[in-house]
């Protein structure tokens, strides 16, 4: 998934980074992993962005937790 995030820095400046989100839960046969990341580089190459994060568990997903994998905090 590609999410654009808006993060406002406490002098007013405003960032939209781009970050490519990856599911892939932990219980999945690591043949399946490795047919599901193979296009990943190519994906993040495409669409020019620059971090990718992989994503195991759903309930993790939340805006401090995604500041903070982008280097925002």
């Amino acid at each position: 998934m590609l999410y654009i995030h808006k993060y406002a820095h406490r002098d007013g400046r405003v960032q939209f980074p781009i970050a490519f989100l990856l599911f892939m839960p932990d219980n999945i046969p690591v043949h399946s992993k490795v047919l599901y990341t193979r296009p990943v580089a190519e994906l993040v190459q495409a669409f020019a962005v620059n971090k990718h994060i992989a994503l195991d568990d759903p309930e993790t997903l939340e805006t401090e937790w995604l500041e903070q994998k982008l280097g925002l905090r």
